[in-house]
């Protein structure tokens, strides 16, 4: 879960972010003569800054509204890149058995899944994904087997494994496991 501190940052800096925006905008409008200084600010530092742009010549305005039309995307990306974690999360909330709510970052499952993998005996690697779903967690796997794993015995063992360490780990049930296995391609052997 994410602090206090953390929305706070988010915050400011969205709020930086469109304040920049705003100024931006306003610097391309009267750069390109779409609205006059006197429009925006009858009198003080403000309109005497955006009369002095209005006064220059094209090529300076040219130069002002590109790189106000940057800044605007710039602070555009920024401003989505600071709310997309904020409603999305690669976490699964989960309760433990005193009642205490806990995350887990699914490539920690997925690491551990790997992990009791590379124990089997014939399983050289193995690349797991998962699925929340109504009946629990869904894992696909791809693995790579070594070329005498029986595959029948190893595929099993690898089932119950991954079975073993889900529910283990978070406490829910695993729905589905499937398995796409392939043996691992030989070497080329060198010839001195």
């Amino acid at each position: 879960m994410r602090g206090p501190v953390d929305h706070f940052n988010r915050v400011l800096i969205i709020l930086v972010a469109l304040a920049l925006v705003v100024a931006s905008v306003v610097t391309f409008l009267v750069s390109v003569h779409w609205m006059g200084a006197g429009r925006i600010a009858d009198s003080g530092w403000l309109h005497d800054q955006l009369a002095l742009l209005e006064d220059q010549d094209s090529t300076s305005r040219t130069v002002a509204s590109i790189a106000s039309g940057a800044t605007v995307l710039a602070a555009l990306f920024v401003i989505v890149l600071e709310i997309r974690p904020l409603w999305h999360h690669d976490r699964y909330i989960l309760v433990d058995t005193q009642g205490a709510p806990f995350a887990l970052n699914p490539e920690s499952i997925s690491k551990a899944i790997s992990y009791e993998a590379a124990r089997i005996d014939g399983v050289r690697s193995v690349h797991p994904e998962l699925r929340r779903t109504q009946s629990g967690l869904d894992v696909n796997c791809d693995a790579t087997l070594d070329r005498d794993a029986p595959m029948p015995a190893t595929a099993e063992l690898l089932r119950s494994r991954t079975v073993e360490t889900v529910e283990h780990m978070t406490g829910l049930p695993v729905g589905d496991v499937r398995l796409r296995l392939r043996f691992a391609s030989e070497r080329p052997r060198r010839v001195a």
